[in-house]
Parts: C-alpha cells; sequence; structure tokens
C-alpha cells in the first residue's frame, strides 16, 4: 500500500481497534467518503503463504468477528443492519463450535 502524507492529514491513520481484518476496508472507505481517490495496481501479485487445512488460533478469529461487529457498526446502512448481525451471528457460531469440536 502506498499513501501519500496529504491522505494521512486529512482522514487520520488506520483505525486501531481494527487490529487485524477490515482496517485496509475501513480506510478506504473513508478516503472515498473524503472523496480522495484511490487506485490499484493489477499487475501486482502478493502471496500469502498458509499452511493448508491449519486452523488460525482462536485468538485470531476473535479479533476477525470483533472487527466485522466494528465494521457492521460503522458502514453497514441501519436498515440492514439486522442482515449484518445475523451473518455475523452465524459466523460466529460456525468460528467458535469448529474451534471447540476439534477438542471433542
Amino acid at each position: 500500500m502506498v499513501i501519500k502524507r496529504e491522505v494521512f492529514e486529512k482522514i487520520g491513520y488506520f483505525d486501531k481497534r481494527f487490529f487485524l481484518y477490515f482496517e485496509d476496508v475501513d480506510f478506504c472507505l473513508r478516503v472515498k467518503r473524503a472523496d480522495l481517490s484511490l487506485s490499484v495496481e493489477p499487475q501486482s501479485d502478493v502471496t500469502h503463504h498458509t499452511l493448508i487445512g491449519a486452523q488460525k488460533p482462536l485468538v485470531v478469529s476473535l479479533h476477525l468477528l470483533k472487527s466485522n461487529f466494528i465494521f457492521i457498526n460503522r458502514w453497514v446502512p441501519l436498515l440492514a443492519r439486522p442482515f449484518a448481525y445475523f451473518y455475523w451471528l452465524l459466523l460466529s457460531s460456525k468460528i467458535l463450535v469448529g474451534y471447540f469440536l476439534k477438542w471433542i
């Protein structure tokens, strides 16, 4: 990510409440709200090396759920929030049940 200083001066830095997940999406939406431009380099290539089939530690999944909840409260329109909260509840259940089932 390449960001000009003027962008930070106008909209501020990344929201620390996100920590992991959604911080980049939140930042880009704030950039657009401030009527600044965004661009993507389609030729760029990023590879994340992860273990196939490895389950994320619970703390990482909890960060995902927390960030998702913060994002819903900030960006999802009021009338759509019940659907977003329902999705969040399903996602939370899937993650937590899956995590605890591996211990049975």
